[in-house]
């Protein structure tokens, strides 16, 4: 259990949500179980708390809806009711006035927070620190939005790469997942080139439903969503 204003001993690489780095100290910013990750760009540090609202960190990754513009940005809803955040228009790679990505209303992008003062406006960016694409981008209209209530649950399917969630629902269906840290997710089943509609609608219910549920529930929960939307598995059991 960690609070804001305890020092963090471990010195990561990457700070997750309700982590920050001041003067090469990480400092919690919110109460709750600390984390950590070994991954290929080092050690990844956050913290765990049972919040519903979500408030933005540098470097969070999140998934956002396109609301609008104003100047040379994107407007972004990263939650419901709150002041959208600002995605500039060559904030993507290799982004020029000639040759960037013409987004529209209602459009899912995959971000990163590049800037959160709270005294000015939240700005992303669909890079990562090398400025490369990074996996970030324009999500397509055939994948699914949700909105995940529990944002521990949200981090939980993000940072774990051994989620018994998405582990059983690979058993079901290919899919593509792009998790944000703000409670919002997209998924689709199937891939660009042969989208899977009735498996998307039942993958999205499944992760929705199953933040309701303990990780030993997920393959009960999978077989009822499953059967519910009466969808074909797409994958072969060796």
């Amino acid at each position: 259990m960690i609070v804001p204003g305890d020092v963090i001993e471990d010195h990561p690489s990457v700070m997750g949500p309700g982590v920050y780095e001041d003067h090469d100290r990480a400092i919690p910013t919110v109460a709750g179980y600390y984390h950590t990750q070994k991954r290929k760009q080092g050690l990844v540090a956050y913290v765990e708390s049972a919040g519903k609202h979500y408030v933005p960190h540098l470097h969070d990754m999140v998934v956002g809806i396109v609301v609008g513009t104003i100047g040379e940005s994107y407007k972004v809803q990263l939650q419901d009711f709150c002041q959208p955040v600002l995605l500039s228009f060559y904030s993507f790679a290799n982004a020029t006035k000639k040759n960037r990505p013409q987004l529209k209303q209602g459009q899912a992008v995959y971000a990163r927070i590049s800037q959160a003062i709270p005294e000015i406006d939240i700005e992303i960016e669909c890079v990562d620190a090398a400025g490369k694409d990074g996996g970030f981008g324009p999500l397509d209209d055939q994948g699914m939005v949700v909105d995940i209530g529990n944002l521990a649950y949200a981090r939980e399917l993000l940072f774990n790469h051994k989620s018994p969630v998405l582990e059983h629902l690979a058993t079901k269906c290919k899919f593509e997942v792009a998790v944000g840290t703000n409670g919002k997710a997209w998924i689709r089943a199937g891939d660009a080139a042969n989208p899977n509609l009735r498996g998307t609608i039942a993958a999205a219910n499944y992760v929705v439903e199953m933040q309701h549920h303990p990780a030993e529930d997920a393959a009960e929960v999978l077989d009822r969503v499953w059967a519910q939307y009466q969808v074909d598995e797409d994958v072969d059991h060796e």
